[in-house]
């Protein structure tokens, strides 16, 4: 079985440098990535080729949107392939997630992937500024299962907590964790 971890987070959240330091806390399993860029050129992908795992880009738009969901499809079963032990999709911070689960439950398709959830950053400084500007935050929200308010160091004990009720307001059932430099602890 392949475990696929899904990363969203807005954009400047932090999620490139919190797939730096999740690897190292993985360990050594083989990894493959899949990075998805709204834009046509990636910068992400760039960052990430120096951790040594398998990279795929996506770019110009959102893989989740029907117009790369064909080819977010094909090179998520090119990577499973090589039977990797690890699966991380690096969302664009624009995308609306929502549907992956409806597309690993495809029949047929996907059997060989463990779902493990999505991992949510939001930047603490900013996060009020983006959650009443992009509804898509509120998706990304939706479909998490955990979410890593990030750059804490940057941000006031007030903005944090503006932060964290607005989370729980919209998701109470979410479990929220202070973090900096994209830092995550195994127990979480």
């Amino acid at each position: 079985m392949t475990k696929l971890y899904l990363i969203t987070g807005f954009l400047g959240a932090g999620k490139t440098t919190f797939l730096k330091k999740f690897l190292r806390l993985l360990g050594n399993p083989s990894v493959q990535m899949i990075v998805n860029e709204y834009g046509k050129e990636g910068i992400d992908g760039q960052l990430l080729r120096e951790t040594g795992a398998a990279l795929n880009e996506i770019n110009n738009g959102s893989i989740f949107c029907s117009c790369r969901l064909d080819l977010f499809e094909d090179t998520l079963a090119e990577c499973l392939k090589n039977s990797p032990e690890i699966l991380l999709i690096e969302a664009s911070g624009l995308s609306d997630p929502t549907n992956i689960r409806k597309i690993l439950a495809q029949p047929g398709k996907y059997e060989e992937i463990e779902y493990m959830g999505a991992i949510c950053l939001a930047d603490a400084g900013n996060f009020h500024k983006v959650y009443e500007t992009a509804a898509v935050v509120k998706k990304q929200i939706s479909v998490s299962d955990l979410i890593l308010l990030n750059k804490t160091d940057c941000a006031s004990e007030e903005r944090i907590a503006e932060a964290e009720q607005m989370i729980w307001n919209h998701r109470p059932d979410l479990p929220v964790y202070r973090t900096s430099y994209g830092e995550m602890k195994e127990e979480w």
